[in-house]
């Protein structure tokens, strides 16, 4: 029996196989529609593979976030990135750190809070996902301001700086030292008009006297620096000009005098240059002028957007090739063309249309002195340390030396409480 059975099986599967043949080909013969699930199913092919879906967040401008997503749409049909607004990011991140299954793939934010990211393993670095020559595209200060203990942690799109700017109504030029400000301003100060205003008493403001004399808030050590003789120089040096300025120097107040025509000049960023447009001011941009008494540059601080990868993405193949779309030109490049931004790829400055932008060409000049702001977690508590001691100085007549001691207790005693 054992035998006969061992013969048959050979034959009945011939046999099977056969029919089945048979049956497919009546099928395609006959045009009839497949009987079964299993002879309806289609192994999938590259063609029908549903795309890698990903997932951005921003909380930036509509005209930003809208470029992003044109230009992200370029990776399908395999990739598909989603850019989703996300209100209040900084909290939502936190929280998604405890909850990876709702994390985002890729983080589009400012550089300044890297340090922050980073240490709460919310980003990963950008170096294991591509050779850290990919930043040889991009400006030197743009570059510098994603990294974090030595390591990448964005793509750099755009940046914004501090210019000095002017109503060339009220004014023929711009000056381009510091004696010549001065001037400016003496001459031009009478009653309710101003030669020169400025926001003094807030720290990133500020941060361009600070840096002309070597000084800073705080280093990349998270060592504050508010009472070093450096900073000591830089705030009595700032104290003559501020004199000819209003006293509480506030926003709305330095804004104001220049927007109705009673300011003549005022050092702020690119965000400004839409309003001084529609207040109707002719208005000329230049770089910031250099200190006369040691011949460096005033040297403000910058931000730098762009993007950042999440460590939880849930594909990381796919989050290294959007990675090196976004290395392209292109995204600084159709920034800056739909958004008046100043593009961080070097190569897109080699656009005839950006090029002809004055205040692009004007950003990228200052860039050469901008100074990336601090991205440790511990600038935090510099902001207002800096700019409490700034207003007791500069609008209660305050000394510089036991104030700027006081703040440097102040933020020595917050940082350790970080810990």
């Amino acid at each position: 029996m054992k035998k006969k059975f061992k013969m048959l099986v050979p034959l009945l599967m011939i046999t099977m196989s056969l029919t089945a043949c048979g049956g497919k080909e009546t099928a395609k013969e006959t045009g009839s529609e497949p009987t079964n699930a299993a002879e309806a199913s289609v192994a999938p092919t590259e063609e029908t593979k549903a795309p890698v879906e990903l997932t951005l967040w921003h909380e930036t401008e509509e005209g930003i976030a809208s470029v992003l997503q044109e230009q992200l749409d370029q990776l399908a049909p395999d990739i598909k990135v989603n850019v989703v607004r996300k209100e209040n990011m900084t909290e939502a991140l936190k929280l998604s750190a405890a909850d990876p299954s709702n994390a985002p793939d890729f983080i589009w934010y400012a550089h300044d809070k890297i340090g922050m990211f980073a240490e709460m393993n919310i980003i990963d670095s950008i170096d294991n996902y591509l050779d850290p020559s990919v930043y040889d595209q991009f400006l030197p200060m743009t570059a510098e301001a994603g990294l974090y203990n030595g390591k990448h942690y964005q793509i750099p799109a755009y940046y914004e700086t501090l210019m000095f700017m002017y109503n060339k109504a009220l004014l023929d030029k711009a000056p381009t030292t510091t004696d010549e400000l001065l001037e400016l301003a003496k001459s031009k100060t009478t009653g309710d008009s101003y030669g020169f205003v400025e926001q003094h008493s807030t720290a990133y403001y500020f941060s361009a006297w600070a840096h002309a004399f070597g000084a800073s808030i705080i280093n990349d050590k998270a060592q504050p620096g508010l009472n070093t003789a450096e900073m000591e120089e830089a705030i009595d040096y700032h104290k003559q000009f501020v004199q000819y300025m209003p006293t509480d120097g506030e926003w709305n107040t330095v804004t104001t005098l220049f927007l109705e025509g009673k300011a003549a000049s005022i050092v702020n960023g690119p965000w400004f240059v839409a309003s001084a447009k529609d207040a109707g001011i002719d208005l000329g941009v230049s770089p910031l002028p250099t200190v006369s008494s040691n011949g460096n540059a005033l040297k403000p601080y910058s931000g730098v957007q762009g993007i950042m990868i999440s460590t939880t993405c849930k594909d990381k193949e796919a989050g290294k090739k959007v990675l090196e779309f976004l290395c392209q030109k292109d995204l600084s490049e159709a920034i800056a063309l739909k958004n008046g931004a100043a593009p961080a790829h070097q190569e897109a400055y080699n656009n005839t249309e950006i090029q002809s932008s004055d205040i692009i060409m004007t950003l990228k000049e200052c860039a050469e002195n901008a100074v990336p702001m601090p991205n440790i977690p511990q600038m935090d508590v510099m902001w207002s340390c800096t700019e409490n001691a700034l207003a007791a100085i500069y609008k209660s007549g305050g000394g510089t030396k036991p104030i700027m001691d006081a703040a440097q207790q102040e933020a020595l005693d917050q940082i350790k409480a970080m810990q």
